[in-house]
């Protein structure tokens, strides 16, 4: 008929299209080629989305292996392809086509992704910007309330007239001078009745605890976003599952950074027992109490520097002792805190000059270049 004077006319009997080009289901030269990414075979878009409407569960056409789902994505190695053949035969239009244009980037279907290996990075690094962005602001805010709420309940105590602050009584010494936290210190000492009451705040947005935040939630979100490319793109599952160790580091890091900034210590130190208990906001969850009689000696204050204390309360065979401090006190609030406890506790009243401590040593790394290695 008419196309094929036109073929004869243009020369298309002596040009054959190449072998590597053809859709294996309408074996003509790809217009629109799409990838199967859990088979990684090449196929036209139309050929393929029409095989599979007409079997209800996806497999692939050419291994008959069953699919997880219908998602593709455009061959552009194949596309370019494509266009070069067709800029190197300009008056030929492939079999099978009735025009020599290819579909533009713009005419792919709803739900399709066509984006080149530079403009997928820059979408990704968009989506990550925004959401680590986002998560920012809402910790930020949440961290700024959780300040906020902590100021307005010691401010209410403060205001209150009622029996809590009442049976409150600030420490003292022997010349009624109350005594105080060396300065910087946000250490409360109070006395509850007979009970010595030491409370230790959550950092909340000071110290380190608020950039330990921010650097968790852009890890996690950084370590999302690559599985998210990695799932996306057809990744095999174990390529994937490479990101299993950073979430696990991620999770950790916002677990104990947010631990920090709005969990406080508190500990209560009777003529008899002790225990220890961690808050938040107004809630509480403590220890069961232990007996004094039970410590192997004095409480001690263990310290890997000068900024990294604790006070640790052992006894004799026990496999758990109590601490005080999370490692957050200075060498001085640990010290001051130890010669008030001392002083408290009627078995150790008498002997408050010798104050036990304890230094945790930090292993130096080595440089093996001293070694000749």
């Amino acid at each position: 008929g008419e196309r094929e004077e036109v073929g004869r006319s243009a020369g298309w009997s002596t040009v054959e299209d190449p072998e590597q080009l053809l859709c294996p289901i309408t074996h003509t030269m790809f217009r629109d080629p799409v990838f199967v990414p859990e088979s990684g075979n090449t196929y036209e878009r139309s050929a393929v989305e029409q095989y599979w409407a007409t079997s209800p569960p996806p497999r692939d056409p050419l291994t008959n292996v069953a699919l997880s789902g219908r998602t593709v994505h455009p061959n552009w190695m194949v596309r370019r392809e494509v266009q070069r053949f067709l800029d190197t035969h300009p008056d030929y239009t492939p079999q099978g086509w009735l025009q020599r244009e290819v579909p533009g980037s713009g005419s792919a279907p709803k739900g399709s992704t066509r984006h080149t290996a530079a403009s997928w990075g820059f979408y990704l690094l968009g989506r990550c910007a925004m959401l680590v962005a986002l998560l920012t602001i809402l910790l930020a805010a949440a961290c700024w309330q959780a300040d906020f709420v902590m100021f307005a309940i010691e401010r209410e105590r403060q205001l209150a007239g009622g029996s809590e602050t009442a049976a409150t009584v600030p420490l003292r010494n022997s010349s009624g001078e109350v005594l105080r936290a060396p300065r910087g210190s946000s250490l409360r000492v109070s006395l509850h009745g007979d009970t010595l009451v030491a409370e230790l705040p959550p950092s909340g947005t000071s110290g380190d605890a608020l950039p330990q935040l921010f650097f968790a939630v852009f890890w996690l979100a950084f370590t999302g976003c690559w599985t998210y490319g990695a799932v996306s793109g057809g990744a095999p599952l174990i390529f994937t599952a490479f990101s299993m160790p950073f979430w696990g580091v991620g999770g950790y890091m916002l677990v104990e950074s947010l631990h920090d900034a709005s969990v406080g210590e508190l500990l209560e130190v009777g003529p008899d027992d002790y225990r220890t208990c961690s808050t938040f906001l107004s809630w509480e969850w403590c220890s069961e109490r232990a007996w004094v009689a039970d410590l192997s000696g004095p409480p001690l204050r263990e310290c890997t520097g000068d900024s990294a204390c604790k006070l640790v309360f052992e006894e004799e065979g026990a496999r758990l002792n109590f601490e005080f401090g999370g490692s957050s006190l200075s060498d001085a609030e640990a010290k001051w805190l130890q010669g008030k406890i001392l002083g408290h506790l009627p078995v150790y009243a008498g002997d408050r000059t010798d104050l036990p401590k304890r230094i945790v040593e930090v292993p130096i790394p080595v440089d093996y270049g001293d070694y000749g290695i």
